[in-house]
């Protein structure tokens, strides 16, 4: 049997066979796409009969519309993917898009390649200040199919504060931020606290435009850390975060780090946050022999520092050591060196003699010798004048007084006589005269 067709939209085969014994046979004929409706004449000849049959070839026409995500926070824009039943037609397949609501625009048309089977959009939304649902909806040779966005008003995603410890009688900085941007005139997030002492604004609004808001926070003086639970609602979602509010805790400790044998200092001590009732009181301990502290020192209530006397005693050489300042868990401390006395002067009546007469010559160190005395280096560079190797000043003294002699001359000889402490020198002129 011989097999034609009245137009190219429909190719059958050449020729087939119907099978001995049999009455029929079956084939399948070729089409093409096409951008119109095409009614084609299939013929089949045999024997010198024919017979015809009517093919009807039409376009493809949309099957879906779906749109990715499905749901999207206001401001953000979604990708629609409308797909054919078949590939396009040589001409491509135009599609017309329509929004159900102006909050979502889509492009006037979207065209399917020929060939293709689908092709994508994009929809763009604006903020809003609540949830809407809007239908997209897509024709293609008079049939519509649609596809659902949801545009959502924004949500609370984040509380934080800064500090993320807050030390009670302290404010701080909380921040809200949201999903997506605020709508016009602003949006309105509720705001919670579970415990009196964190001060939290009822509400805050987040600018249009914007997708976080700052507020001022504070906390009340607490004696024990207290963790608080904070909330923001918005669109029907609540989020949490805590917060801990600390009590005080010892911060520094400071003092003089050099002190001479002999001398106080006053210390102190400073806490993270002011005191609560009660006060907070702060350990002290003094590893250096030559230096002491109290045992402990106070921060009244409301206050932020105390003070206290650091007691040096008079030391026979440089003492050095730890003082140690401990609150809780919390421990500070510093190096401090107490001094020996050193020289700081050195007289001598006369200081302008004739020879052959005794000098008077006073050490005065600059704090009190410590417990074994302090020893004086003693030097002339007058070779009319002498003087003791060395002289001491006695446990608890601050001077000592010695005697030099000098010898006849017979011209006029002027030298220094030297006092030294370790690396502390001090000189006085002698003069002989003849």
């Amino acid at each position: 049997v011989a097999l034609t067709s009245n137009r190219s939209e429909a190719t059958p085969v050449a020729t087939v066979t119907v099978a001995a014994g049999q009455t029929s046979v079956t084939t399948t004929v070729p089409t093409m796409t096409v951008s119109a409706n095409a009614n084609v004449v299939l013929s089949a000849t045999a024997n010198g009969y024919t017979k015809t049959a009517t093919l009807a070839i039409t376009p493809s026409i949309p099957s879906t519309v779906v749109m990715t995500p499905n749901v999207v926070v206001g401001g953000a824009s979604s990708t629609g993917k409308v797909t054919l039943n078949g590939p396009a037609g040589p001409d491509g397949a135009v599609v017309t898009l329509v929004s159900s609501s102006p909050k979502v625009t889509v492009p006037a048309t979207v065209t399917v390649p020929a060939g293709a089977t689908s092709a994508n959009f994009i929809a763009t939304t604006v903020t809003l200040p609540s949830n809407i649902s809007v239908t997209v909806r897509a024709t293609l040779n008079g049939v519509v199919r649609t596809g659902t966005l949801t545009v959502q008003a924004p949500k609370p995603s984040a509380i934080a504060y800064n500090p993320t410890i807050i030390t009670g009688g302290k404010s701080a900085v909380g921040t809200v931020t949201l999903n997506g941007k605020a709508p016009a005139g602003g949006y309105e997030v509720l705001l919670t606290a579970d415990n009196g002492i964190f001060t939290i604004p009822a509400s805050v609004t987040v600018a249009e435009g914007a997708t976080s808001v700052t507020f001022p926070v504070s906390a009340l003086v607490v004696d024990t850390n207290t963790v608080v639970t904070t909330t923001a609602t918005a669109n029907g979602t609540t989020i949490t975060k805590t917060v801990t509010i600390a009590a005080p805790v010892l911060s520094t400790l400071s003092m003089s780090t050099v002190l001479t044998g002999g001398a106080s200092n006053v210390g102190k001590v400073t806490l993270t946050g002011i005191a609560p009732v009660g006060g907070v009181t702060v350990s002290l301990v003094s590893n250096n022999a030559g230096l002491s502290v109290p045992a402990t020192v106070t921060v009244p209530e409301g206050a932020l520092t105390a003070n206290f006397t650091a007691t040096s005693v008079a030391v026979d050489s440089d003492t050095s050591g730890t003082v140690v300042a401990t609150q809780g868990t919390v421990t500070k401390s510093l190096n401090v060196t107490v001094k020996a006395a050193v020289v700081t002067v050195f007289t001598a009546a006369p200081a302008s003699l004739k020879g052959g007469n005794n000098i008077t010559f006073k050490v005065t160190l600059g704090s009190a010798a410590g417990p074994s005395g302090t020893v004086v280096m003693l030097t002339s560079a007058n070779s009319a004048v002498t003087v003791p190797a060395t002289v001491t000043v006695p446990a608890g003294a601050t001077s000592v007084v010695f005697t030099g002699t000098t010898t006849a001359v017979t011209a006029i000889t002027s030298g220094a006589v030297s006092a030294a402490t370790g690396v502390t020198t001090k000189s006085v002129t002698i003069t002989v005269n003849p």
